[in-house]
């Protein structure tokens, strides 16, 4: 089961065993996060999963001021972004200037999507993939952000 934020108060779904290896902590921001058992698909991949609808619905603690615990607990933030929503563009720019460390997926979503994101600084470093992009292009686009984030930070990857 797969917990979703609600007013930020959700915790990360913990099914770890005696023995078993750390998983790396994907945060799924999601405006649309109706069928959430599609992300518990990410778990068969190495991934403990959290989801939250960020800005979208006007709770994101970040829009706020505040901070965001599944955010600070995070390994990397796979997200949905409108390039022309400012709330959401507010969030990532306050996700990438609190969390320089935190790898970002980001699906482009919107007509902007349609028509090309063209060369916006605010995806500067953000591995960045198109909606409807299928499960295994996510996974694969985690990956290569964490491996990108493992060469310039230089650390391991497990």
């Amino acid at each position: 089961m797969v917990r979703v934020q609600q007013r930020s108060t959700t915790e990360w779904r913990r099914t770890m065993q005696a023995g078993e290896v750390r998983r790396t902590h994907v945060l799924i921001e999601d405006p649309e996060a109706v069928v959430f058992d599609d992300y518990a698909r990410f778990r068969a991949h190495g991934f403990e999963t959290a989801v939250c609808t960020g800005p979208s619905c006007g709770a994101c603690p970040l829009l706020h001021g505040a901070s965001c615990r599944l955010l600070d607990e995070a390994d990397i933030l796979l997200t949905t972004i409108d390039l022309r929503d400012p709330n959401s563009r507010s969030v990532l720019r306050t996700i990438r200037s609190r969390h320089p460390e935190v790898p970002v997926v980001v699906r482009v979503a919107g007509r902007v999507a349609q028509h090309g994101f063209g060369k916006d600084e605010l995806l500067d470093g953000c591995e960045v993939i198109v909606p409807g992009a299928g499960f295994i292009d996510q996974v694969g686009a985690l990956r290569r952000a964490l491996a990108r984030w493992s060469d310039a930070w230089g650390m391991a990857v497990g």
